[in-house]
């Protein structure tokens, strides 16, 4: 009786961590959209929309790197909900 009471418990920590990991992967933007912010970004401040965006995703962040004519010239970071310039 004892095994079972402990596989329950078992299976419902399991239950929890998968339903808090979900509920985190669905609030994180996509590549995609982070591309399309950090696209706005750059043309917002350089006013030069001809630029390619390349996503890096490190899991504890992403870096996103504007590309014009095959040079990097501009990479921000994506963390914690906020996109920011890397210096």
């Amino acid at each position: 009786m004892n095994v079972v009471f402990v596989l329950l418990i078992i299976v419902a920590i399991f239950a929890v961590v998968i339903i808090d990991a979900n509920r985190y992967s669905d609030t994180e933007p996509s590549l995609d959209d982070l591309k399309k912010e950090a696209l706005a970004y750059y043309v917002d401040k350089y006013g030069d929309s001809d630029v390619t965006i390349n996503a890096i995703d490190y899991d504890c962040h992403v870096e996103l790197e504007v590309i014009k004519d095959g040079n990097v010239v501009m990479t921000l970071e994506y963390s914690n909900g906020e996109l920011f310039e890397v210096l």
